[in-house]
């Protein structure tokens, strides 16, 4: 300075400040302003407390400056050399004028003038308007031409971007992709609005929030006309929506080609542009009132007099805040404030150190206008949102008290503007959340605690530690995680070789196996996705995150405050105004992402029926293509009807049920083996699939692979056709067995529907009655009855249950007996004494299938080693699958014991019946005798356990395993859809179940019952209810159900970590083989409870004993005189032991199959190819 100017260079300034190192100076608040010692070259420590002409000062940042000075708003003009940090913020944030030295400027006029950037630029318009024009073209050849086109435009766009700058273009870029410099540049600051109720103009200041009765002087002001619309603000959903004045017309998408006038960030300006408070502090002012929504707003009027003296000291007012206090002309006040907005402003003003004008303080949102579809890099800039929404009220004219012109109010008194359009309310409490998980940090000596804006604005950088308190567990894993999303969205060089599919295949695999991360992931994205500048990434971000919602959901906390977040960025009325893809903005887009974000967030999520699943390649493609591709699987059926009405508006059913049902005809499926059943080629189903959702179709050469695809639609379908609670079910107690459980599971569950022992409802839950049809049929005098048919070969069982406690519950028609029994004989069941009544049976079986709209099918509870459970209990199981093949028949089983038998012909019983279970019943819970003895011994320590003890046992199952057919949970289950999760081969449908918690009753006490300690129970061989021992074979297939308030996040985890751990007896050639599902009515046993169901092929072992009994008694032909007496043939038993045998032998072989082991031959493939 003493070279240019001279020695006496300070006396030309009033301040001097050194190493000020911007642009810190104006966004730091913790550095303070020093002294510069000039012989020391170093600063004084002393606290300054005034500024001194002469004095070199040293650092410090721009609201000390303010405070100590006083220059504010306009009173400064800055000089400075960078058109983003000198200028621009400068401007927006503390209202400063500003002046420019740009040497970028000579540069840009002398390439703007060079002939051959003319002729590129032209070139470029042209060939971008010849390709929107031939955007609707399908022939190949031209679409090889569009595409040659389309790669000549991106390299003329990068050219004349590089011409530039490489980095970011030309800094006074225009149109449609506007630099946030020149938005500064080209903008009207003043513009003129006319209050609608009063007429009254006035000029706002949109940079300063200066509001004037009379036009400024010298600065160009924006007239109003009748295509002026302001742009407000919606506080309720977090949304601008846009007003005429003149037309007072209301609408949520944004206007084109008119004048948008930005109210609600002039509302929301803070006190930065303000007179110094105390000059004004004395004043006077009379107060008015207006009523609107119910609610009285206090507004300040000076009187024309003040007005006039307070001219001399202010020039204007402004929409100012004086400490804590609202603006003195704004229609909100801070409990109208979002809940994110006000708690991101009080945490700014906390980490600012006293420093209550945070005016630049901001969330980002994306303009709507000034985009395009350009892709290029760096031509999407941000949009600041201010944190004050403003309630806009919709006052009538005569709320205002009407006065002469020279009374009117000051221009600050903004009148009640429109009430923005009806929009549902959604909840979001971002602010709970925040202030109860974000891992702030802070803690230890000289550690800063961060903002909660810095942890949710975008960063290049690496996180240091995992942004949520809960994620410190698996900090490592966070880290790394959220170097990978990084990645991902190009914010940071991947590593060579990995593509963006193995990347979403790590982030989504670790998020699945570790619930904990998964709130973290998606509070990444949110932090990346936010005041994001980098177009691509901002993309990126969003498509990332709607990909994950595909396959894991976030926990029941976070859920909200993610909506929230989701429909911020959300704007309904873009699907009709940019219906065509290709050409949507880049806010259209991100509001698409967000839409169909919150669409699988809904289904995924707390509440939802998907529940997570881990990432296979395939359905990572499928869920980024379905994001633009609506698919006709997954979806409601009336979004697939939607989705067809475009092509085929006359349709009435679906087009794939149509399609596929017609390939399974044509294919001659009706006469093809184990249709619907045998599974077809994955990739031939897959690759139709993929057809489907581009509506083509080509003939397969296997009818199980339409068939298979079939029934993936049907599966697939969001809601079922037949909504659950119309799936009723008839429960057939058979035998003296089979009764005593059945009235004990009808106690149990009316108890846990509200149902007293008379029928009447005296729950409070109306959850008890969503599906209480289910299994009750409501009477005439609004009594619930058991739809149950209640038979027996003897009467004595029918007169016990009706002396019971149940015995008026039950409809007097449905109980059925004869009066000779069946003396433990399966033939006189079966074929003599069961055949007499079996058509009684029949009639009052037809009389409650009539009454049910749709039907679901049949549960049976009867017991395999006496003579009516078994014999007369396998002919129903026989005659109603013969009378209504297309129902499910379900039956619990009570296997017989050689320990604890009572019956020596036992063995021959249990192999009979076995046979007719194998071809009669979809699915057999095995309950065994001996099992529950030795669990009432072990683990409920009864030294002598009783028949109601072991009845309460399965009853509890029975409860449990129905649980998802009666009540609404995480997973909508019926009977059908457990069978198909549960059934790999037709044969195989014998299950091994379970219940948990079982403690003694002397240790309730001392329980406490988690996910992890019922899950232990339900695996241990001690505690399932059937004699076999998993460990000595394999599970095919498992389902685990859990009752009570239980998180979904870590039952997820909990099974994942079982299934880990244990791998080796689980069948790795059935994917995805252990089903969850969770209740939150919990069961009246227990708080929380998990029922268990497995097929295993370790229940071989029933079978076995069974089968050795039978072939020792068989082969001396014992006992088998009682048998052939009753009209039975001798080849009969010959051939239930063989069909025992085959079974036995089945289970067998798909314990030691592996997965190469149904790979095709390729060597016999070749053999046949050169033969034909």
């Amino acid at each position: 300075m003493e070279m240019l100017v001279g020695s006496d260079w300070k006396e030309y300034f009033d301040l001097l400040i050194v190493q000020a190192r911007k642009p810190r100076f104006f966004t730091d608040v913790s550095r303070p302003i020093r002294v510069f010692d000039e012989q020391s070259g170093s600063h004084i420590w002393d606290r300054v407390t005034k500024l001194e002409k002469g004095v070199i000062y040293y650092e410090g940042t721009v609201k000390q400056l303010q405070d100590l000075t006083g220059w504010r708003g306009h009173q400064v003009l800055y000089f400075g050399d960078h058109p983003y940090s000198d200028l621009a913020d400068v401007t927006l944030e503390h209202g400063w004028r500003t002046g420019a030295i740009i040497n970028e400027l000579t540069h840009e006029i002398a390439t703007l003038n060079n002939v051959d950037f003319k002729k590129n630029a032209n070139w470029l318009q042209m060939l971008t308007q010849l390709i929107e024009d031939h955007q609707d073209c399908e022939d190949p050849e031209e679409q090889k031409v569009l595409h040659k086109w389309m790669t000549e435009r991106d390299k003329l766009r990068n050219d004349i971007k590089i011409v530039f700058n490489p980095q970011f273009g030309s800094v006074f870029r225009t149109y449609h992709n506007p630099t946030y410099f020149s938005r500064r540049l080209f903008r009207v600051e003043w513009v003129e609005i006319i209050e609608p109720k009063t007429g009254e103009h006035m000029y706002a200041n949109l940079a300063t929030g200066e509001c004037v009765w009379d036009p400024p002087e010298g600065v160009p002001v924006k007239r109003t006309d009748s295509n002026q619309w302001w742009e407000l603000f919606d506080q309720n959903t977090a949304r601008f929506y846009y007003y005429n004045a003149t037309s007072q017309r209301t609408v949520w998408h944004k206007p084109t080609n008119c004048d948008i006038i930005p109210l609600a960030k002039l509302q929301t300006l803070k006190h930065n542009t303000d007179c110094s408070p105390a000059a004004t502090s004395n004043q006077s002012t009379q107060t008015g009132e207006l009523t609107g929504r119910g609610q009285v707003l206090s507004l300040s009027a000076s009187t024309p007099q003040l007005r006039r003296k307070s001219s001399d000291l202010c020039r204007s007012s402004s929409f100012s805040q004086r400490g804590a206090e609202a603006p003195l002309y704004s229609n909100w006040h801070d409990s109208h404030l979002l809940p994110l907005e006000h708690f991101l402003l009080t945490n700014s003003r906390d980490s600012d150190s006293d420093h209550s004008d945070s005016g630049s303080e901001s969330l980002t949102g994306h303009e709507p206008d000034n985009e395009d579809s350009d892709q290029s890099e760096g031509s999407y800039l941000p949009h600041r949102l201010t944190h004050r929404p403003v309630e806009y009220l919709n006052l009538p004219t005569a709320a205002i008290e009407p006065r002469e012109l020279k009374d009117r109010p000051p221009a600050p008194m903004l009148k009640p503007l429109a009430e923005p359009p009806f929009q549902p309310e959604r909840e979001a409490d971002m602010e709970k959340f925040a202030a109860d998980n974000l891992n702030l940090g802070g803690r230890g000596l000289f550690r800063r605690k961060a903002s909660v804006r810095d942890l949710l604005s975008w960063s290049a950088r690496s996180l240091q530690r995992p942004l949520l308190a809960s994620s410190k567990p698996v900090a490592r894993q966070a880290l790394d995680m959220f170097r990978q999303v990084q990645m991902y969205m190009g914010d940071r060089k991947a590593r060579p070789g990995v593509s963006l599919n193995s990347l979403l295949m790590e982030i989504l695999g670790t998020a699945h196996a570790q619930p904990l991360l998964r709130d973290e992931l998606f509070v990444q994205l949110c932090r990346q996705t936010t005041e994001n500048p980098r177009r691509d990434s901002l993309l990126r971000g969003w498509e990332l995150l709607t990909i994950a919602l595909a396959f894991v959901p976030p926990s029941p906390v976070f859920q909200p405050a993610l909506l929230g977040y989701l429909n911020r960025h959300r704007d309904p009325g873009f699907s009709k105004v940019f219906p065509d893809v290709s050409r949507w903005p880049i806010h259209v887009q991100v509001n698409h992402y967000a839409t169909v974000a919150c669409q699988r967030l809904e289904r995924i999520g707390a509440g939802g029926k998907r529940s997570a699943r881990r990432p296979q390649m395939d359905d990572i493609d499928s869920a980024r293509k379905q994001i633009f591709q609506a698919s006709l699987f997954g979806n409601t059926l009336r979004e697939v009807m939607q989705l067809q009405a475009s092509r085929w508006p006359n349709r009435r059913l679906p087009w794939p049920q149509v399609e596929l049902s017609e390939q399974v005809l044509r294919l001659q499926g009706l006469s093809t083996e184990g249709i619907f059943r045998v599974s077809a080629d994955v990739d031939e189903v897959n690759r139709l699939k993929g057809q489907m959702d581009r509506w083509e179709f080509s003939e397969p050469s296997d009818a199980h692979v339409p068939a298979n695809l079939l029934k993936l639609w049907l599966r697939e379908l969001y809601e079922p056709l037949i909504p659950d609670s119309l799936y009723p079910e008839l429960h057939l107690q058979v035998g003296q067995c089979g009764n005593q459980i059945g009235s004990r599971f009808w106690q149990t569950i009316s108890k846990e529907h509200g149902v007293d022992s008379t029928g009447r409802y005296i729950g409070n839950n109306p959850l008890q009655l969503e599906r209480i049809e289910v299994y009750f049929t409501e009477s005439d005098s609004n009594n619930y009855v058991p739809r149950a048919v209640l038979v027996d070969l003897e009467p004595g069982t029918m007169d016990t249950i009706r002396g019971g406690p149940l015995g008026t519950l039950f409809k007097p028609d449905n109980f059925v007996f004869a009066q000779n029994g069946a003396g433990n004989n399966w033939a006189k069941g079966h074929y003599t004494e069961g055949a007499e009544i079996c058509e009684n049976v029949l009639d009052v079986i037809r009389q409650e299938v009539e009454r049910c709209d749709c039907f679901q099918g049949f549960q049976f509870t009867h017991s395999l080693g006496g003579g009516t459970g078994s014999g007369f209990g396998t002919l129903l199981t026989s005659k109603v699958r013969e009378e209504y093949p297309d129902r499910m028949v379900t039956s619990f089983s009570v296997v017989p014991s050689p320990k604890v038998s009572e019956v020596v012909l036992e063995p021959y019983n249990a192999t009979l019946s076995v046979q007719q279970l194998i071809e009669n019943t979809d699915q057999t819970q095995c309950i065994d005798n001996e099992a529950l003895y030795e669990i009432c011994f072990q683990t409920l320590k009864k030294p002598t356990p009783t028949y109601d003890d072991l009845n309460h046992l399965i009853s509890l199952t029975m409860s449990g395993v129905t649980t998802c057919f009666r009540f609404p949970g995480q997973l909508n289950a019926d009977l059908r859809k457990l069978s198909v999760n549960m059934v790999p081969f037709p044969r195989l449908h014998f299950f091994v179940p379970g219940f948990a918690p079982l403690t003694a009753s002397g240790s309730v006490a001392y329980r406490k019952l988690s996910v992890k300690d019922l899950t232990e129970q339900m695996f241990n061989p001690r505690n399932m209810m059937a004699a076999c021992n998993p460990t000595t074979g394999r599970y095919l297939t498992v389902a685990t159900i859990f009752r009570g308030p239980v998180s979904m996040k870590e039952v997820d985890y909990v099974m994942y970590d079982t299934q880990t751990k244990n791998s080796s007896y689980f069948v790795e050639w059935i994917p995805h083989n252990v089903q969850t599902a969770v209740c939150d009515i919990p069961s009246p046993h227990a708080p929380i409870s998990s029922t268990f169901i497995a097929n295993t092929t370790s229940i071989q072992e029933l079978f076995k004993r069974i089968q050795e009994q039978f072939s020792v008694m068989f082969k001396r032909k014992a006992f088998l005189h009682w048998y052939l007496g009753e009209g039975m043939d001798e080849q009969e038993f010959t051939e239930a032991e063989s069909n025992l045998i085959d079974l036995i032998s089945e289970y067998q072989q798909y314990q030691e199959a592996e997965v190469d082991d149904y790979a095709p031959d390729t060597d016999e493939e070749e053999e046949i190819i050169e033969e034909e």
